[in-house]
């Protein structure tokens, strides 16, 4: 019988002491409170095998599944999707790589849109590995681009190419195209939706680091910072209008940091010898982060000073949170040969896991409103 990739439905945890205590304690004395976390949300996965040619967006909730729509993909190809439309009608946008890389060439890849409708490819030449974004108000944005002239190392230095960049809105149902903003460069990297039809995209073009905000419906940008290198993992906290990333202060110390859109002011949160982060702003109940030493999930205030707070719903490893969706986080736990998506239900601590199948998945998107 072909095994189901559902979410597990155990999800109770006591409060103050780990799940076990609250299934297997047997010892005198009153139990320990129980709180039970809801039935799981609904999730879209992006899953195939890893060196497969397809790869299927599934709706997940407990053990329902339902698949939305299969997109083609070169052998092994990266593939990446995001949740354009939840509810009872759901729409997603997947990036798949259509052809193998040749040489350093950089856009091989596809925008496909999936629904009830179908499966429509809607534009080529976007980068590989990228991610598409929706922007609060529904605006569907990819990065694409052509490659520039090889260049040549200079008294044994190698030079980055200079790649002609764009970022393009797309009309999900015509595929129409409509450039956003276009520039230069090694990367123009979406990072996170803002306010609005405004999305943070972070440039890089040699010796330049430049933050901008984008309005995709005016096809606007405003300068946010103009130097900020080796910068990573953005995210937006609304309720402060602060932009949370990570970035490095020398080759051994990165800082969590946060930017303010109201004023541009930049504070720093927290330093530590790690390089894999990886901020995400959790709005008032703080930033999640993966603790340095793989110790597993953290949470730090975004208000007192001090060090994160050690969550580690999966124990030690490195831990990513995907998204956030009201009491709910999906996150990416890794160790050494071992990698497992989960959903953590913030209030409880319960974690549910997808099964660890040899699949690749992503976390497209909750499909639900919070």
């Amino acid at each position: 019988m072909q095994r189901r990739a559902a979410v597990s439905v155990a999800l109770v945890l006591a409060v103050g002491a780990p799940l076990a205590w609250a299934f297997g304690n047997t010892g005198g004395g009153a139990p320990a409170p129980v709180l039970v976390a809801p039935p799981t949300p609904e999730i879209a996965v992006l899953e195939g095998a890893p060196e497969g040619a397809e790869s299927a967006v599934v709706l997940l909730r407990g053990d329902a599944r339902r698949v939305l729509g299969r997109v083609p993909h070169a052998a092994g190809g990266a593939r990446k999707g995001v949740l354009l439309r939840g509810g009872v009608d759901p729409q997603a946008g997947v990036v798949a790589q259509e052809h193998p890389s040749r040489g350093a060439s950089t856009y091989d890849s596809a925008l496909f849109v999936l629904d009830a409708t179908g499966v429509r490819r809607l534009a080529g030449a976007v980068t590989n590995a990228s991610r598409p974004l929706r922007t609060r108000s529904g605006t569907l944005l990819v990065q694409r681009g052509a490659d520039g002239e090889a260049v040549e190392p200079i008294d044994h230095t190698l030079r980055e190419r200079r790649d002609t960049l764009r970022i393009d809105a797309v009309n999900p149902v015509s595929g129409e195209l409509r450039a956003v903003w276009t520039g230069l460069g090694q990367i123009a990297f979406l990072a996170c939706a803002l306010e609005g039809d405004e999305a943070l995209m972070w440039h890089l073009d040699g010796p330049r680091a430049e933050l901008l905000a984008l309005d995709a419906a005016r096809g606007t940008t405003r300068r946010l910072r103009a130097d900020l290198h080796l910068a990573r993992d953005f995210s937006y906290d609304r309720s402060r209008a602060e932009v949370v990333f990570a970035q490095a202060d020398d080759a051994e110390r990165w800082s969590v940091r946060a930017l303010s859109l109201r004023d541009l002011s930049l504070r720093t949160l927290w330093t530590a010898s790690s390089d894999h982060l990886m901020p995400a702003s959790l709005g008032d109940r703080g930033i999640a982060l993966s603790l340095p030493d793989d110790r597993g999930l953290g949470l730090l205030s975004v208000t007192a000073r001090g060090a994160p707070r050690r969550i580690a719903p999966l124990g030690d490893g490195s831990d990513s949170v995907l998204h956030h969706h009201g009491d709910w986080i999906s996150l990416r736990h890794s160790e050494v040969q071992r990698e497992v998506l989960s959903l953590m239900h913030l209030p409880t601590g319960a974690s549910a896991t997808l099964p660890e199948d040899g699949l690749v998945r992503d976390v497209v998107g909750f499909t639900e409103v919070p």
